[in-house]
Order: C-alpha cells, then structure tokens, then sequence
C-alpha cells in the first residue's frame, strides 16, 4: 500500500526480503518502480533473489543506472 501510495518508480534497499516483495508485487501489478528495484549487493542477501532485482554495488550505482545521478 505505501508504496501505491507513493507511487515509486525506484527503489534501493539491502534486505532481501524487502526487495524480493517489492519486485514480485510490481511485476504482479505492473507499478511504475517495476524493474527500477535495486539491491546493494551483501553476503548476507546473495541467496533468493527474485529475477526483478537489480543488483548493484552501492546506493550511487543504483541511482546512477537509473539515470537519477550523473
């Protein structure tokens, strides 16, 4: 709902559980952060991840492959 609510179109986070939600519930719903989801990529988040979610090295390569940092 928060994030219908805010209408995302990106989003980064380290926690899998997180970004694994976001992606499954954007690509069911066709929201507008579908595909635009990034996770910096940890040990501890390496195992499980939903096909929609981007992995990046930090939070500047996210918002940099999204166009959002020059």
């Amino acid at each position: 709902p928060i994030v219908r609510a805010m209408k995302l179109n990106f989003f980064v986070d380290d926690k899998l559980e997180t970004c694994n939600d976001l992606a499954r519930v954007a690509e069911g719903e066709d929201l507008p952060v579908k595909g635009r989801v990034y996770m910096v990529d940890c040990p501890y988040n390496r195992e499980g991840r939903h096909d929609g979610v981007r992995v990046v090295g930090s939070v500047k390569e996210a918002l940099q492959e999204a166009g959002l940092w020059r």
